[in-house]
């Protein structure tokens, strides 16, 4: 009973420090770990400008993803993406095969998230990875490497490429792909591995009076240079002598 009578008694006088005798102890809350952030696009553009040996470039969706060697040693995988004002990511020099000479490239990142290899007048868009190495532009087809000429050298093999300022061009680039070079019908596989398919417009003139604007399509082998396919309105293929 004295105990019972003593126990009320400190309830009575001190019920914040029994509170606190009663009470559940509380748990410090665990630190949320801080996220590692890794350097932004264009620290990493920067990077590639002033010290790239060798680069290899790959389409990954939205993004693009970037595998290169400085001269401290190859550098880890970055992801990039790139804001849609300034998709460039390299500036190279580049042989224009079989010459040594070189030229110089743009490797950009197109908003369909293809690469382009970009000239001054010229320029090709592709899905497939591309590597630079040693002044020579390569890309992989089922994993192998294919060295590959310039767009530029592509486009002479059909046309000899008109000055940007020529009010009269005879033929306008519409587009130029670089795609892996599918199997056509038969047992036999292709010759080639990868080709430029070149797009044009090209003015001709009926009987030498009435101007005409066709379409045509080019495939040349991307390795060498030679023209594969051609393919041009039936009027051009049948009837080609009333036209100049």
């Amino acid at each position: 009973m004295k105990k019972f009578v003593v126990a009320l008694i400190l309830v009575f006088l001190f019920p914040t420090a029994v509170a606190a005798q009663t009470s559940t102890t509380e748990v410090a809350p665990i630190p949320t770990p801080q996220e590692v952030v890794g350097p932004s696009a264009e620290e990493i553009k920067a990077e590639i400008e002033e010290d790239v040996q060798q680069i290899e470039i790959r389409p990954s969706g939205e993004a693009i993803e970037v595998e290169y060697q400085t001269s401290e040693g190859p550098q880890p995988v970055r992801s990039l993406t790139l804001p849609a004002e300034n998709r460039k990511i390299v500036d190279v020099e580049v042989q224009a095969l079989p010459t040594t000479g070189t030229r110089p490239v743009s490797l950009e990142q197109t908003p369909q998230g293809k690469i382009e290899v970009k000239e001054s007048n010229i320029s090709a868009t592709t899905s497939l990875p591309v590597k630079v190495s040693e002044q020579k532009i390569a890309v992989e087809v089922k994993d192998t490497e294919e060295t590959i000429i310039l767009p530029s050298q592509a486009v002479k093999t059909i046309i000899e490429v008109e000055p940007v300022d020529s009010e009269e061009p005879r033929a306008t680039i519409l587009d130029v792909e670089l795609l892996e070079c599918k199997a056509k019908e038969g047992p036999e596989p292709p010759d080639c591995k990868v080709i430029y398919k070149i797009e044009t417009e090209e003015k001709n003139e009926l009987l030498g009076l009435i101007p005409i604007k066709s379409k045509l399509s080019y495939e040349v082998d991307a390795t060498d240079g030679d023209l594969l396919v051609t393919k041009k309105p039936w009027y051009l293929r049948f009837l080609s002598f009333l036209f100049v």
